[in-house]
This record gives C-alpha cells, structure tokens and sequence, in this order.
C-alpha cells in the first residue's frame, strides 16, 4: 500500500516536471567539466579579489598591538609615579625593566618592572639600549625616567 502510494507521488511529480520543461533537469546526470571550471573560476576571481583584506587585517593587528603596549607602558609609568607620590616622594621608575639588551622573551622579559604579569615575552619587541626599545613595526621608542616619557625616537 505504502509502495504504491510512493510510486504515485513519483509518477505526479514527473508529469508536473514535464509538464513545465524540467524533464531535462530530471534527466541530468552531474555538471560537465565547463561548468565545473566556471565555477572554479569565479571562485579564483572572488578569492584573488578579497585577498589583500586580509593581507591589511594583519598589518593592522601588528600596529594595534604595538599601540596597545605603549599605551600600557605609559600607563604603569604614570601609576608608578602616583604611587610613590602618596608615599611621599614623585619619582618616576628608573628603567622600566632588568632585560638584556635582546629580543623580548621568556627569559628576557621586557617592560617587567611596570607592566603586570612580569612584563612582554614578544619577541616582536626587541630592547636596543638601556632605555631604547624597537617595537614590532621597527619604530624606536626612548623611556625618559626624569620626565617619566616613553614617546618615538
């Protein structure tokens, strides 16, 4: 019962498919290789054509996070500064870290005497000089412990 049931549903939607010109759409056994390469073409286009987003989306992480760092840095210098201040005596931090002068890593962390969590291991960071540091888009940044400014070179 329930075959036959099955066979007219089939059979009703093949006479509605001819009936409207699907009859070849029904018979279609897959997509040809022109088809299949047209598609792979526009799919080529559209990825050519978005690429260099993405592209730019990285450069602009790289500088936010550069940004990001400086903006904390200066931030722990200036709250440095206040502390001691209600201790007695301003002072800004003498260096802003122990680090050798070497790229920032596990083990030469920069930045650790201001910044939580034992300062930066980015290795993107490098320390050049006792107060000079290259951050990751090789722009130089000069700490001044007498004005407590950490601004580009």
């Amino acid at each position: 019962m329930l075959a036959a049931r099955g066979r007219e549903i089939l059979m009703s939607f093949e006479s509605s498919a001819a009936r409207y010109g699907w009859k070849v759409f029904m018979n279609s056994r897959g997509l040809t290789f022109i088809e299949i390469a047209i598609v792979l073409a526009l799919l080529s286009v559209l990825v050519i054509s978005i690429m260099p987003s993405f592209i730019n989306f990285k450069e602009d992480a790289i500088k936010a996070s550069e940004e990001g760092v400086v903006g904390a840095v200066r931030s722990a210098v200036h709250l440095h500064y206040a502390d001691t201040c209600l201790k007695s005596t301003c002072v800004f931090p003498n260096n802003l870290d122990s680090a050798g002068i070497a790229a920032c890593d596990q083990n030469n962390r920069c930045f650790e005497s201001v910044l939580d969590n034992g300062g930066i291991k980015d290795s993107n960071w490098e320390k050049t000089g006792n107060f000079t540091y290259k951050g990751p888009t090789d722009k130089i940044y000069v700490y001044n412990n007498v004005e407590g400014s950490f601004n580009l070179q």
